[in-house]
């Protein structure tokens, strides 16, 4: 049988809620998702891919929101030239 040690951890209530949430969606104990965590986590891993694939989505996030800017001056621009010629329209329409 293997030896096993109690270890108690302390933290906010809502982390505790949280981490609960998340071992019941993954079918498993709050203490085998900790445990998992805990093995997983190398703080000298190398970041650099995924710090490349941010700074990717960011320079994409950046020219849609350029390109999203543009479409909505085009439209204010469409639209002020709409109540233009809507304007023009009744005055003729006023002078007949």
């Amino acid at each position: 049988m293997a030896a096993t040690a109690r270890v108690h951890i302390v933290m906010h209530e809502a982390d505790k809620i949280s981490l609960t949430q998340k071992a019941r969606k993954l079918d498993m104990s709050l203490a085998e998702l900790l445990r998992l965590g805990g093995e997983a986590y190398d703080p000298q891993r190398d970041d650099s891919a995924l710090d490349a694939v941010l700074a990717r989505v960011k320079d994409a996030t950046s020219r849609a929101e350029m390109a999203i800017d543009a479409c909505i001056a085009d439209n204010d621009a469409a639209l002020t030239r709409i109540a233009a010629k809507k304007a023009a329209h009744k005055k003729r329409m006023a002078a007949q």
